[in-house]
């Protein structure tokens, strides 16, 4: 790929403006140069950005943590301030998966009462 950029190079100029063949080689040096770089530039610019999970995972189980402490807190702190009939109710409804008719029974409530 670099010769035939070469072969290009050499075609394309005009050896007429240049002095010397020193000229000349720091022409081609110069543009063989700028065309590697171009070429790498391009390589970076396509990679691929590595996911590491191990990394990712732990630092997004310790913000879940974080936030779902504070969930949970005021979560408690919320149903603390329910009445103890309502707190059950909430307890084995979502905690239990227990079913409406199931927690009225045994609550000895009727199932209405549970939608309350």
């Amino acid at each position: 790929d670099i010769v035939s950029h070469l072969w290009i190079i050499l075609i394309k100029a005009d050896l007429n403006k240049f002095n010397t063949e020193n000229d000349l080689n720091k022409y081609i040096s110069k543009c063989l140069k700028r065309y590697c770089l171009s070429i790498c530039m391009k390589k970076n610019r396509d990679k691929k950005i590595i996911y590491n999970s191990e990394i990712t995972d732990i630092n997004l189980n310790l913000i879940q943590d974080s936030c779902f402490n504070d969930i949970e807190f005021e979560f408690k702190d919320l149903i603390s301030i329910l009445p103890n009939t309502q707190q059950n109710i909430i307890y084995m409804k979502f905690f239990k998966d227990m079913k409406d008719i199931d927690i009225a029974k045994k609550l000895k409530i009727s199932r209405q009462s549970i939608y309350k």
